[in-house]
């Protein structure tokens, strides 16, 4: 069982959250809330729990002695944060933008939970390894790889990256400013597979979707219903990290694009133009991007920052390696 905690004041919150978890015939989570600042702060310092649940728009909770917290003890960057918030109170970039310093993974609207928080709960709790790693010493050069495969859900995608990223700032190779740019730039190569390369989605047809007031879950729905083999396919997130540089490869399972053509286009497009913004996008934010010839393969490269501070956990500050 995952320890998952829930730092919220508000009872109705607390009430969604458990209706949320009850298809979950495991049991796999098990719930501690706190409800004041000084009760998240004990249960974050000494119950070191593998999952947060965050009220972000919470006006009981003070979010500066967390967010403090949070960023200068390295005992506390070993578990995912999940930050809900009610739209009408605050905008997801703005809770992006005020919880960024830290180990936030996704962001959910309060709207989304009773959809969404369970699978978010058990992505995390299957991959949360990837969240531990307590870098005592100043070198590490170990190579490591490793993959997801994500099924064509949109709403997955964001908790899939921001995992992705969380691991590099993990390891000091990612300076916690630019974690988000590195997720929102993963996350738009994902989206790609799912709605082009599985899917099919021209850019004519979200456009003509999207102005008639829909989203893109119930398109990628559409096709999926009118498709049942398309369930089977799955987008791939690889990566190769090493102490020079990370690789990033989304691998979807569709025929690919001609590469070659979409960059004669891009010399004569607009920036602000929908038909391919993900991948504009991520080779902005991303570093270097580059496709296979097929083009159903794409790898996202950068190398690291090594002026990135380390932090030795608490405890540790004056013991050599």
């Amino acid at each position: 069982m995952s320890l998952v905690a829930v730092l919220n004041s508000q009872p109705e919150i607390f009430a969604l959250i458990e209706r949320a978890l009850a298809p979950d015939d495991r049991h796999a989570f098990v719930l501690s809330p706190a409800r004041t600042v000084d009760q998240a702060l004990e249960v974050l310092s000494f119950d070191l729990p593998e999952i947060v649940l965050w009220n972000a728009t919470d006006p009981s909770l003070d979010p500066l002695p967390l967010i403090e917290s949070l960023q200068s003890d390295s005992w506390m960057h070993n578990f995912g944060i999940v930050a809900l918030f009610d739209p009408k109170v605050a905008t997801e970039v703005q809770v992006n933008e005020n919880l960024k310093n830290i180990n936030l993974v996704s962001v959910l609207p309060v709207s989304s939970v009773a959809d969404h928080l369970l699978k978010y709960l058990r992505i995390l709790d299957a991959n949360r390894q990837i969240l531990v790693h307590l870098q005592l010493g100043q070198k590490d050069g170990a190579k490591t790889t490793g993959s997801f495969n994500i099924d064509n859900d949109p709403s997955v995608v964001s908790v899939y990256t921001g995992l992705a990223a969380q691991s590099l700032v993990h390891r000091g190779y990612l300076p916690v400013q630019k974690k988000r740019d590195v997720q929102i730039a993963l996350a738009e190569l994902v989206q790609n597979g799912i709605e082009h390369g599985h899917c099919g989605v021209t850019a004519a047809e979200k456009a003509a979707f999207l102005a008639q007031g829909g989203n893109i879950s119930d398109l990628i729905q559409a096709k999926l219903d009118a498709d049942p083999s398309l369930v089977h396919k799955k987008v791939t997130l690889e990566w190769e990290i090493q102490a020079s540089g990370t690789k990033f490869f989304v691998r979807d399972q569709g025929p690919g694009f001609d590469v070659e053509a979409y960059r004669q286009r891009m010399k004569s497009h607009q920036i602000d133009e929908l038909a391919g913004r993900g991948i504009r996008l991520a080779r902005r934010m991303g570093g270097k991007l580059s496709y296979n010839r097929q083009g159903n393969v794409a790898c996202l490269q950068f190398t690291h920052d090594h002026a990135v501070e380390r932090r030795t956990p608490r405890g540790f500050e004056a013991d050599e390696v």
